[in-house]
């Protein structure tokens, strides 16, 4: 099993489904990232973040309320930071 090596957990052996799950949560705070920046936020870093946490309460929230649940605003709530990351 890999070794965590990311500061996250050091030297903590774990699962390899969650090493894969993980190889694809730095992925996508990177390409928000890398997004952030085109869009000219003044904290790309924070705004990645901030954007991640709203997708994994999506992916938690939408299996349990379905359309009608919180999940359904999704879109709105990423443009409503990524227009407030730019002001800042």
């Amino acid at each position: 099993m890999p070794i965590a090596s990311d500061g996250w957990a050091p030297s903590v052996v774990i699962h390899p489904a969650r090493a894969v799950a993980r190889r694809n949560k730095v992925e996508l705070h990177r390409r928000l990232g890398v997004l952030a920046r085109k869009i000219g936020a003044r904290k790309p870093d924070e705004l990645a973040d901030q954007l991640v946490l709203l997708i994994d309460g999506a992916y938690m929230n939408g299996p349990f309320l379905g359309k009608k649940g919180r999940a359904r605003s999704l879109v709105a709530a990423g443009l409503a930071l990524s227009l407030a990351a730019q002001r800042r």
